[in-house]
């Protein structure tokens, strides 16, 4: 496993253009690296010709979800002819990675060494403040897989058969961002700091799962991976309105839930109209009687409140109108 390379000619020229300011030179040089080499050290043999140093392939990767390429392919070729990547990186010039020096690497070290190097960053990110966890916001955004999820024949037959098919991703599953919007691929779950709207968890999941359940595992990882942190309050849209969310966001982590209201095409009473919330805090019809108060249902986690006319205590002429419940 190679940890340096010497600089050749033309990133040294590099090096005397580089500014001090440059936005990648300031995160790369507050970041301390040198837990790379030993959290990958297994996954390297001493045996070989010398490979690329992992912390350079690491900062490859993260050039690209800093904005300066937007694959492995592009990042291949702006390292062969851009003298700043390479020193910024710490490639030699002369012999940049290509594009499969990327997936080699990245299939190495495989998604457990990933994962934890993201949070040994967040870390880093918390102690030097740029993370002052507070508010947070929970999302998903979807991710097209680069396959087809119909399979490549391994057959030579040129009709339909029933031979079985060979599927590059046959993890990938078809799922919906909206009515309109269909996609074949994963769902990346995240919950960032909503300050600085960076990470603080991820979770990967086929396009068909929902985004629900992802809440407490996101933000049980955040609490258990960073316990130096507070988290406060924590925003979701309706996707998240469910009773375990809010009763795991208070009584596990101690945060304040805002999720938006989903109803799931049901009719709310307080928003259809047939209660209003007078000027005490209580339900009243639109007869203006005061909804009667009937007890806590445990199972769902809901207060229960019944109509008056309904319960003899009162004459209401809307009581054919109001409501067809009893």
């Amino acid at each position: 496993m190679k940890t340096a390379n010497q600089l050749t000619f033309t990133t040294y020229e590099a090096s005397l253009k580089l500014r001090p300011n440059d936005p990648i030179k300031i995160i790369f040089d507050n970041i301390d690296w040198s837990f790379i080499h030993p959290l990958v050290n297994g996954r390297y043999s001493p045996q070989g010709a010398e490979g690329y140093d992992p912390i350079s392939l690491f900062k490859a990767q993260l050039l690209i979800y800093l904005g300066e390429v937007s694959s492995d392919r592009k990042l291949a070729s702006a390292l062969r002819y851009n003298g700043r990547l390479c020193l910024l990186c710490g490639f030699n010039f002369l012999k940049p990675p290509s594009n499969g020096t990327f997936t080699n690497f990245r299939d190495r070290l495989g998604e457990d060494i990933f994962y934890e190097t993201l949070h040994r960053l967040i870390a880093h990110a918390i102690v030097l403040r740029v993370i002052t966890v507070a508010d947070t916001a929970i999302d998903s955004t979807h991710l097209w897989a680069y396959s087809s999820r119909f399979g490549k024949k391994t057959c030579s037959y040129r009709g339909k058969c029933h031979c079985p098919r060979d599927y590059s991703d046959p993890d990938a599953r078809w799922g919906a961002k909206s009515k309109d919007y269909i996609f074949f691929g994963y769902k990346v779950h995240l919950i960032v700091d909503a300050k600085s709207q960076l990470p603080l968890d991820v979770k990967v999941t086929p396009a068909n799962e929902g985004d629900s359940p992802q809440a407490k595992p996101l933000l049980k990882g955040t609490k258990e991976r960073h316990p130096q942190i507070k988290i406060d309050t924590a925003s979701m849209d309706s996707a998240y309105d469910s009773y375990e969310n809010y009763r795991f966001a208070i009584e596990e982590i101690g945060a304040v839930p805002i999720i938006a209201i989903n109803p799931r095409g049901g009719i709310n009473a307080i928003t259809s109209g047939s209660l209003y919330l007078s000027e005490d805090g209580s339900y009243t019809s639109v007869a203006d009687f005061r909804a009667v108060y009937w007890g806590k249902d445990k199972k769902r986690g809901r207060l229960k409140f019944r109509c008056p006319p309904t319960l003899g205590k009162c004459q209401c002429l809307f009581r054919s109108t109001c409501s067809l419940s009893a």
